[in-house]
């Protein structure tokens, strides 16, 4: 019984060889290889050989049929997430900036990167928390939560934060950053920001959304 549940005959083809193929499988005509020794496919692949193009996609689809199904993936995927999740974090975050990471002892540019990112994730939970209110600021505190929706009026606020957060991190990383001018500074930051603040959120949002796919 051949599978025909969500995409044709259950893996990766165009309809008119799904057609091709239930069509020719049924029908009692037994089909003749136009040249006579069925590789009219390996030589022309727009050959019009019936019988070829029949045993191709016959081939193709037993070898599909052979492969792992759809819960072995998504079993292999669960277990795999598990086993990345039981091992030490190397998620970045606030308390980065105070860590001794001796596995950057060769490569002083990326430990100097992690620490300034970690300054900056801890610029931004100290200035975000002075801008939600007080019922928000006590969740957080208690532990209760660790995210909370932005309101429109906080929108400028925290872009400002982030700005001169990542005025601090290149400043921190970069020597040749460090030599530019404040206004070069500034324009390149500017010019970024989206794209640095859209690859920011997608860091932390696979972390601690890991099986959302939506991102």
């Amino acid at each position: 019984e051949v599978p025909t549940a969500e995409v044709h005959l259950g893996f990766n083809c165009c309809r008119n060889c799904s057609v091709f193929y239930k069509r020719n499988r049924e029908q009692a005509r037994a089909l003749r290889c136009k040249e006579g020794d069925r590789k009219c496919m390996f030589r022309d692949a727009k050959a019009a050989c019936r019988k070829c193009r029949f045993e191709r996609f016959s081939d193709v689809l037993t070898k599909c049929s052979e492969s792992k199904s759809v819960n072995d993936i998504r079993a292999e995927v669960a277990e795999s997430a598990q086993r990345i999740a039981s091992e030490p974090s190397l998620f970045l975050d606030n308390e980065t900036c105070t860590m001794d990471d001796s596995s950057c002892i060769e490569t002083p540019t990326l430990q100097m990167m992690k620490r300034a990112y970690g300054l900056l994730c801890l610029v931004r939970k100290t200035g975000e928390m002075g801008t939600c209110t007080a019922e928000i600021y006590d969740q957080y505190q208690r532990g209760d939560i660790k995210f909370s929706l932005i309101t429109y009026s906080a929108d400028i606020p925290t872009g400002r934060i982030m700005y001169s957060g990542l005025l601090d991190f290149f400043s921190s990383s970069f020597d040749d950053f460090r030599n530019l001018s404040k206004e070069t500074q500034r324009l390149i930051v500017c010019n970024n920001f989206d794209l640095l603040n859209r690859v920011d959120e997608l860091y932390r949002s696979a972390h601690h959304f890991p099986n959302c796919d939506t991102m």
